[in-house]
């Protein structure tokens, strides 16, 4: 159960993204996917 939970929560900043982009409409990403991985970093 906990490593599907992690996934998950690992998922999640990806999964608003996808929401946001979805609901406005931008011509290009906000966070570029360089970005995206120094971004998400927990540490």
């Amino acid at each position: 159960m906990l490593p599907f939970l992690l996934l998950a929560l690992g998922a999640l900043p990806a999964v608003i993204v996808i929401g946001v982009v979805t609901i406005v409409g931008p011509d290009e990403l906000p966070v570029s996917y360089a970005a995206y991985l120094s971004q998400s970093r927990c540490w």
